[in-house]
């Protein structure tokens, strides 16, 4: 397996653009990109690559490294026209506003994706969660049809989830890995 980005450049990007996390439709990333592009907005795309069993053989395939979602660089007098894009369903926010994301932030990934591409390891998403946050068991017997709340999280431990009906108040309370989670919403 190995991790490729697909990047498309904005040469006459100016001072005040930022880079936005935008929300995707579903397996939309690389076309949405291509869209950004055709406006002549900056876009990156980490990409992996990774071995995918067919009914008749094995492929690879390059899926993005964060599933749903592309970054965006773009000053906020363009926010209206990037949520115009075929394909994009928001820019994340904080507080309301669109929520920028520090340049370090971006050229992090990129050179983790550089580094890791070629050396035949696999990443791993991993759900950061909050406390109030709705979720999904994934682990047996559950096997992703149950859903529940996150009420406590403590380092080192598992994560406390309550699953119940709120509308009388009754719960019942189980400890899950956080890797046999996964969010059913954003955090709020």
């Amino acid at each position: 397996m190995a991790l490729q980005t697909e990047n498309t450049t904005d040469e006459g990007a100016s001072a005040r653009s930022r880079w936005y996390a935008c929300q995707v439709m579903s397996r939309a990333e690389k076309k949405v990109a291509r869209y950004l592009d055709d406006q002549g907005i900056e876009s990156f795309v980490p990409l992996m690559s990774v071995e995918s069993q067919w009914k008749d053989r094995k492929k690879i395939v390059e899926l993005p490294l964060f599933r749903g979602y592309l970054f965006a660089r773009f000053s906020l007098d363009r926010f209206g026209s990037v949520l115009r894009v075929p394909g994009i369903a928001t820019v994340v926010r904080h507080n309301g506003a669109p929520a920028p994301i520090a340049d370090g932030d971006i050229d992090n990934v990129r050179r983790f994706a550089e580094r890791l591409a070629g050396a035949g390891l696999e990443p791993q998403p991993v759900h950061q969660f909050v406390e109030g946050q709705r979720v999904r068991i994934l682990a047996a017997p559950f096997d992703g049809s149950v859903e529940g709340v996150v009420m406590d999280l403590r380092p080192g431990q598992n994560v406390e989830v309550f699953v119940g009906v709120h509308l009388i108040g009754q719960f019942v309370r189980i400890r899950v890995r956080s890797e046999d989670l996964e969010p059913v919403d954003s955090p709020a």
